[in-house]
């Protein structure tokens, strides 16, 4: 009895995560000409001091740490966006630099980045003329806004 309650265990956990694989899109991602590896995405990573000094007028920043499994749950869209978005994105993987707080709504509308902090990983920000206009993190929510 027991064996058949971890064999439908199983099944139910393979279904489940296969429909997920589908719901997030993340088959329409694995293209044959398309890697789904963070080395895709070197060419588009930033400093933490340096979010405010890229050329574009409007761009995300995209903040994540190999190791956290809500960044992984995200992986693949963040590299397709990275690669092929229509809003330039640019990456900054986990540091010491980066600076940390609780109430990021408060972060908005600032141009320094001495007053700009994330509540933690995954987080996405977006600048419009050298200026934060957004600050939202986890998997989910940053998922709505991408996709």
């Amino acid at each position: 009895m027991r064996s058949l309650v971890k064999t439908v265990f199983i099944f139910i956990l393979i279904a489940l995560i296969s429909g997920d694989v589908v719901n997030n899109k993340v088959e329409s991602h694995n293209d044959d000409n398309f890697i789904n590896d963070y080395q895709t995405i070197k060419k588009f990573e930033i400093r933490w001091s340096d979010i405010f000094e890229q050329e574009e007028n409007t761009y995300y920043v995209y903040l994540f740490s190999p190791f956290c499994g809500h960044c992984l749950e995200i992986k693949n869209e963040m590299i397709y966006y990275s690669v092929l978005g229509q809003i330039k994105m640019y990456n900054i993987i986990a540091s010491d630099e980066i600076a940390f707080g609780s109430a990021i709504e408060n972060t908005i509308g600032k141009s320094r980045i001495e007053d700009v902090y994330i509540i933690g990983y995954p987080s996405l920000l977006l600048i419009k003329e050298r200026v934060l206009c957004l600050n939202v993190a986890g998997s989910q929510r940053i998922l709505e806004i991408i996709v």
